[in-house]
């Protein structure tokens, strides 16, 4: 096995290569990314490039010749990327990466990161979709989503290989960046009067390992992954001992300028998830990935206001 990985700088992508270059059946396995990855690799290569760059990553991808890719150059809108820069990097990186594949040949299996942003919160879509729902995105982040996975599921059926689109629930953790931690870590928070419907959450570290899992065993599938439970924003700010400033809802949106200059950007499908939530059904997904989320909701939740604690030593005895 033969394994490519895109985004493999972030903090998902440096733990599934970690956990794929630790399994006997990988011989080669390789990656690319606009920066280094977060932990140490053993037998992982790294190529330091622009997703962008066709012929940068047709090297790279010479180089390994993988029949198993892990599309993960997914820029989430003010995570690390503008959202001009997150839609550039997303749909022209995806358009870029299938394009050299479709050249290099060989490939057998694809798993892309995609979310359930991609069901929407329209007026008639599910409080609780599930991986039949209709795909009907209500933000920027949603559409595009939305058309990676098209891309992606078009060339599997070209390439005639198998794909997994693992649909995330917003992702989170200690170290992990991201709008809804960010926000949730400011000070002085404001958040909507009436309180918002709850939202579901998934760690960073049970994120990689569906994404192996995925990989590994050639999943061909389209899966939702949740962490258990569910919390809204009034109980998340208690967790963290965060002061909330409640505000109407139409005047929650002229906020996010004063988030933004706070540092704490909120885009729009963060302030949908604080305004009518975000949840979805992820029994079909825990069964076929053969494994349960170890963080719970509310779990995540504690480990993101975690990302600061300090550990001293004392003096050896």
């Amino acid at each position: 096995m033969r394994v490519f990985i895109t985004g493999m700088g972030g903090e998902i992508g440096t733990r599934v290569a970690r956990l794929i270059e630790a399994d006997a059946r990988v011989t080669a396995v390789a990656g690319v990314d606009l920066e280094p990855p977060r932990r140490m690799l053993r037998r992982a290569d790294f190529h330091f490039l622009d997703p962008t760059d066709a012929a940068a990553l047709a090297a790279a991808v010479a180089e390994v010749r993988p029949n198993v890719v892990v599309h993960l150059g997914i820029y989430e809108p003010h995570s690390r990327s503008t959202p001009q820069q997150a839609e550039q990097r997303t749909l022209a990186g995806t358009e870029v990466l299938l394009g050299v594949l479709r050249k290099q040949g060989g490939v057998e299996h694809l798993v892309v990161r995609s979310g359930i942003e991609i069901y929407g919160r329209g007026p008639e879509a599910d409080e609780l979709p599930d991986e039949a729902s209709p795909v009907d995105p209500t933000t920027h982040f949603g559409r595009i989503l939305a058309g990676v996975e098209a891309m992606v599921s078009d060339a599997a059926a070209e390439f005639d290989a198998t794909a997994l689109r693992l649909r995330c629930a917003p992702i989170s953790g200690a170290h992990m960046p991201s709008p809804i931690a960010r926000y949730l870590r400011m000070p002085l928070v404001p958040v909507p009067l009436p309180p918002g419907k709850p939202f579901s959450l998934i760690h960073v570290d049970d994120v990689a390992r569906g994404m192996a899992e995925g990989a590994l065993r050639g999943i061909d599938d389209t899966l939702n992954l949740v962490g258990e439970g569910s919390i809204n924003v009034y109980q998340a700010l208690r967790v963290g001992g965060r002061l909330p400033l409640p505000v109407l809802g139409p005047v929650l949106r002229l906020t996010r300028v004063i988030t933004e200059l706070a540092g704490s950007p909120l885009p729009d499908h963060t302030l949908e998830l604080l305004t009518r939530g975000r949840m979805a059904v992820t029994r079909r997904g825990v069964d076929v990935l053969g494994f349960e989320p170890v963080f719970r909701t509310p779990d995540v939740v504690d480990d993101l206001y975690d990302w600061s604690a300090e550990t001293y030593l004392g003096p050896a005895a």
